[in-house]
C-alpha cells in the first residue's frame, strides 16, 4: 500500500508541473497575454489606434487577393464605363442620316399633293452658322397671306395706309433619328383637315412650316449637340424672317408673323431653347 501511495504522490507532482509549464507559456504569450483592463486613458490614446491599424493591415494583406482585388477591377470598370459614355454620349443621342433617292421620291410626292390644294412646293433654305458650318433646312410657303393694316410715311408726310401681308410660321424640329423631310409624311393630313374657326387666328392657307434638320443630319455639315441644334433652329428662323420682311417669294412683303413651335422627342427639348431664345 505505501509503494502504491508513493507512485500516486509522484504522478500527481508530474501532472502540476506540467499544468504550470503550460500556464507559463499562455501567459508569456503575445497573443493570448493576460492584461488587467484598460484605463479611459489608454483606450483613447494612439498606441491603442496604431495597433488596431496594423490589425487591420495585417488582414488585408493576408487577404488581398480574395478582397482588394476584386474591388480594384470592378472600380476600374466602372470608372472606365463612365468615362466612355460621357465622351459616346452624342454618338449615343444624335443618330443621324443623310438624305437619298428616297426623300428626293418623297419631296417630289409632297409637291405633287400641295399644287392639287394650291400650295407652293417645298423651297431649300440654305444658310451659314459660323461656328458649325453649312446648314440646309426647308421652307413651306403659305398659299397666301392674311392682309393687315400698317402705316407709312409719304414723301408729302402725310400718312397712309399700306396693305402688307400677315403670316402663321410653324418651326417643325424631330427627333434624335429624324430628319426634317420625315415631315413631309404629316404635314398634307394638317393641311387638309378642316379648320375651326377662331377670331384673330391666321387660317391654314396663310401658315407655312419651317422644316430644321440638326447639324450633321440630311444635307447639313457640323456636329450635333444641344447647343449647336438651337444655334442652327435660330439662325434658320431668322434666315426665314428676313426673306418674308424683304419680300423674297410670292408673298411679297410680311408685316406680321405669328410663330409657333412643335418638337417631338430631343426636338421638344430644343424648341424650348428656340422659343426662349
Amino acid at each position: 500500500m505505501t509503494s502504491l501511495r508513493v507512485l500516486r504522490a509522484i504522478c500527481l507532482v508530474i501532472v502540476l508541473l506540467t499544468d504550470l509549464s503550460s500556464a507559463r507559456r499562455v501567459r508569456n504569450s503575445s497573443r493570448f497575454r493576460l492584461r488587467s483592463p484598460p484605463t479611459a486613458t489608454e483606450k483613447n490614446s494612439p498606441r491603442v489606434t496604431m495597433l488596431s491599424l496594423r490589425r487591420f493591415g495585417g488582414w488585408l494583406k493576408e487577404h488581398k487577393s480574395t478582397f482588394l482585388t476584386p474591388l480594384a477591377i470592378g472600380a476600374a470598370t466602372a470608372t472606365a464605363i463612365s468615362v466612355s459614355l460621357y465622351m459616346l454620349q452624342d454618338s449615343l443621342i444624335y443618330l443621324s442620316r443623310r438624305y437619298g433617292s428616297a426623300d428626293e421620291n418623297a419631296v417630289a410626292a409632297f409637291n405633287g399633293q400641295m399644287e392639287k390644294i394650291g400650295r407652293p412646293p417645298v423651297e431649300p433654305l440654305s444658310f451659314t452658322v459660323p461656328s458649325v458650318g453649312a446648314q440646309r433646312s426647308f421652307w413651306i410657303p403659305p398659299a397666301t397671306s392674311v392682309p393687315c393694316a400698317s402705316t407709312s410715311s409719304s414723301s408729302s408726310g402725310i400718312g397712309e395706309k399700306e396693305t402688307r401681308g400677315r403670316v402663321s410660321v410653324w418651326i417643325l424640329q424631330g427627333g434624335n433619328a429624324m430628319v426634317a423631310l420625315d415631315w413631309l409624311a404629316f404635314l398634307p393630313y394638317l393641311l387638309q383637315r378642316p379648320s375651326i374657326e377662331v377670331q384673330d387666328e391666321v387660317p391654314k392657307e396663310a401658315t407655312g412650316f419651317l422644316l430644321v434638320d440638326y447639324p450633321s443630319y440630311g444635307d447639313c455639315e457640323g456636329t450635333p449637340s444641344p447647343a449647336t441644334c438651337g444655334e442652327t433652329a435660330e439662325t434658320a428662323l431668322l434666315t426665314l424672317l428676313e426673306g418674308l420682311k424683304e419680300g423674297n417669294g410670292s408673298l411679297g412683303g410680311v408685316s406680321e408673323v405669328e410663330l409657333n413651335f412643335f418638337g417631338h422627342s430631343i426636338g421638344s427639348a430644343s424648341v424650348r431653347l428656340d422659343g426662349g431664345s
